[in-house]
Formats: C-alpha cells, structure tokens, sequence
C-alpha cells in the first residue's frame, strides 16, 4: 500500500466524488478511480458504495477513514522532523513508537535512549507505551510511530 493510495482515498471520502476528487488531486477521474479499486483489492474490503451518479462511504471505509488518516498525518510528521534535523534546525531526531506487544519496563520512566558514536543527528528510540502517549504533545520527542 502506498501513501499515494491512501490520499487519494481520503480526498474521495472527504468530497464524496469521484469527479471532484480528482479535480482536487490534478489527476483524472479513469486512474483515480482505478486507484481506489487497486486500493480495495489489496485490503479486500469495500470502501465505498458507488454509482455513476454517486459516492458514498461504507461502514469499513469510514473506519479505514480514521486510521488512513492518522497514517498521513504520522508520515508528514515524521517527514518534517527529518528535514528539520537534516536542515540543521535540531541537533537531535526523537521518535518514540509503540511496540507490537507491550512488555514490562525495567526502568520506571519507561525510557530507553542510544546515542550513536558518529558525529551528526542522534537518534533516541523510545519504545513504551506509557512514554509514547504524552511525549510527543510535551515535545519530547519529534515524531511517534504505532502498529496502526
């Protein structure tokens, strides 16, 4: 699955228009409409009810609507704060994530942190739950990535 797909899925939801949405993405209605379908195909479920006249979102696309979402925005995010620290504006690249299977925490804070020896940005993985949740709205951490 591509980020493209799930664009182009999330400007079709929002507008509920094939035409329209495709308006929007400068692309036009044949590809984007194949787009959906490929889109479909490969989490085989039907996101949306459709005819030549109308768009509507089933009750899995609106679900698929939310996470598709939350995906965007993470991978913009993550995007932001690699070119930050690359454009020298932070020394340091934080990304905190979330494990598949929650695991106790040896340490009470729930932090763990490695610094690499070579010169340049560092990176700290920080990899519990706990931690993860506020980090990133007290600016901990940069970035957070989850099993979405």
């Amino acid at each position: 699955m591509e980020l493209r797909h799930l664009r182009y899925f999330v400007v079709v939801a929002e507008e509920l228009h094939l035409g329209r949405g495709a308006e929007r993405l400068h692309v036009s209605q044949p590809p984007l409409s194949q787009q959906i379908g490929q889109l479909e195909e490969e989490v085989e479920v039907r996101l949306f009810d459709r005819n030549k006249r109308w768009v509507r979102l089933t009750g899995a696309g609106r679900q698929f609507l939310e996470h598709a979402r939350q995906v965007l925005a993470q991978a913009d995010g993550a995007m932001l704060a690699g070119r930050r620290t690359m454009g020298g504006e932070w020394d340091r690249l934080s990304v905190a994530c979330a494990p598949l299977q929650q695991t106790p925490s040896p340490d009470p804070a729930g932090v763990s942190s490695a610094r690499p020896a070579e010169v340049g940005p560092s990176a700290a993985v920080v990899g519990f739950r706990a931690y993860c949740a506020g980090a990133a709205v007290r600016g901990v951490v940069d970035d957070t990535v989850s099993n979405v």
